[in-house]
C-alpha cells in the first residue's frame, strides 16, 4: 500500500511510474484527510495498475479523490498508462481523480496529458470519476486518445462520471491513432457507461477516425443512466469523422437510442477519407441495427460521402438491415460532396435500409434520405 501525507503539494522530477506488466500495483492508496495535497508528475502515476486498486481516506477508509497534475513538458496518461484485470477481483475498481493545474491553483500553466487512462486492458472493469480543473485545454496523444481513456480492450467495462470542474471546454488530438471526446477506441464486446452529462465543445482531431464521443468502436456498447452527451464542437478525422462515432462496426442486433445524443456539430470531411456523418462517419453492419427515438440531429460539414446521420454505410450481406425511425435531421453541406444525403451520404448498392417518420432539411441536396450508389472510398 501507499500512504500520501504531504504538508504541501509534491512535485517529483524524473518520476518512475509505478508497476510493471508482471507486477502491477494491486494495493490501496491512502490519502490523509488533513493533508490532502496533490502530486505534480512528468508522467503517469502508474505504468501498470490493477483494476482492484483502491484510493481511500487514511482515517475513514472510504473512497476519496487523488489530485494529480502534469509538469510542463510532461506527456502521456495522467493516472495510469495501463489498467489490467485482476482475476481475483469480480467487482472492479472505483477510482476518483482530480486533474489540477501545476501549482494546483487557478492561475498556473499546466503540461498536457493524453487522458486519465491510456489503456483499459482486456476484461478490466473500472468505475471512474474525473474532475478536470486543469488550465490546459489540450488532451494530446500519439496513439488512440480520449479525455477518459485512450483504448478499451476486449470485454472491458468502463463506467464514467465527469464531475464538473473548471475546464468544461477541451480539445482531443491523436497524432497517430483514433480520437474521441471520451474514448479513443473500444474493442470487441467492451462497454462504456456514462453516468453524468458530458459536453464536447472543443475540437476532436485524429490521424485515424474521430468521433464526438468515441473515435473507433467494434461491436461495443455505450449506455446512459438518464444522462446526455452534447456534441457541438468540430470533429475532423483523416479516416472518417462522426458526431458520435467516427467508425462503428456492428456484429449483432443493436439499437441506438439517439435521445441521449444532443448533436449540433461540424464534421470535417476535406481530409477525412470521404466519410462524414452527424452520428457515424462510417457504419459497417454485419447484422441488424436500429437508429431511433425522437430527436433532432444537426450536422454541418463536407466530405466525399457526407450524410446527416451516416457518411458511409457498408454491409456484409444483403440481408443485413438498418432501420431509421422517429428522427428529424437538419444537415448543411459547407463544401463539396460527391455523395450527399440528408440521412446517409452513400451506401453500398446491396444495402437494405428501412425508414419510418424521418423528416428534416438538407440544403443543396437532391435526395433527402439516402444516396445509394457505389460509394467513393
Amino acid at each position: 500500500n501507499i500512504t500520501l501525507n504531504f504538508p504541501q503539494n509534491a512535485e517529483l522530477s524524473d518520476f518512475a511510474s509505478i508497476g510493471t506488466s508482471d507486477y502491477p500495483f494491486k494495493g490501496t492508496i491512502y490519502i490523509s484527510s488533513t493533508n490532502n495535497n496533490g502530486l505534480i508528475l512528468n508522467k503517469a502515476l502508474f505504468d501498470y495498475v490493477s483494476d482492484s486498486c483502491k484510493i481511500q481516506d487514511l482515517n475513514s477508509k472510504t473512497a476519496t479523490p487523488i489530485t494529480l497534475s502534469r509538469q510542463d513538458g510532461g506527456s502521456g496518461a495522467l493516472f495510469a498508462n495501463n489498467v489490467i484485470h485482476d482475476e481475483t477481483n469480480t467487482d472492479g475498481g472505483e477510482i476518483q481523480i482530480i486533474a489540477a493545474s501545476k501549482s494546483l491553483d487557478e492561475n498556473a500553466n499546466n503540461g498536457t496529458f493524453s487522458g486519465f487512462i491510456g489503456t483499459l486492458g482486456e476484461s478490466a472493469k473500472l468505475d471512474l470519476t474525473v474532475t478536470n480543473n486543469t488550465d490546459s485545454t489540450e488532451i494530446t496523444g500519439s496513439e488512440d486518445t480520449g479525455l477518459v481513456c485512450g483504448t478499451m480492450g476486449e470485454n472491458s467495462s468502463l463506467t464514467v462520471t465527469v464531475a464538473g470542474g473548471k475546464n468544461t471546454s477541451y480539445s482531443v488530438t491523436s497524432t497517430g491513432g483514433n480520437a474521441g471526446g471520451l474514448v479513443g477506441s473500444m474493442g470487441e464486446a467492451s462497454t462504456l457507461t456514462v453516468k453524468s452529462n458530458v459536453n464536447t465543445t472543443g475540437t476532436i482531431t485524429a490521424s485515424g477516425y474521430a468521433g464526438g464521443l468515441v473515435g473507433y468502436a467494434v461491436n461495443s456498447a455505450v449506455n446512459f443512466t438518464d444522462k446526455n452527451v452534447t456534441v457541438d464542437g468540430t470533429v475532423s478525422g483523416v479516416s472518417g469523422s462522426g458526431g458520435v462515432f467516427g467508425y462503428y462496426e456492428n456484429g449483432e442486433g443493436k439499437t441506438f437510442n439517439v435521445t441521449n445524443y444532443n448533436v449540433n456539430c461540424t464534421v470535417n470531411g476535406d481530409n477525412a477519407g470521404g466519410k462524414s456523418g452527424g452520428i457515424f462517419g462510417e457504419l459497417k453492419n454485419s447484422g441488424n441495427i436500429s437508429i431511433d427515438k425522437t430527436n433532432t440531429i444537426i450536422a454541418k460539414g463536407n466530405g466525399k460521402n457526407f450524410g446527416g446521420l451516416v457518411g458511409l454505410y457498408n454491409v456484409e450481406k444483403s440481408s443485413d438491415t438498418l432501420k431509421i425511425s422517429g428522427l428529424e435531421v437538419n444537415v448543411t453541406k459547407s463544401g463539396t460532396a460527391t455523395n450527399y444525403g440528408g440521412a446517409i451520404g452513400a451506401a453500398e448498392s446491396n444495402a437494405y435500409v428501412k425508414s419510418f417518420y424521418v423528416t428534416g432539411n438538407a440544403k443543396s441536396c437532391k435526395l433527402f434520405f439516402i444516396n445509394i450508389s457505389e460509394p467513393t472510398r
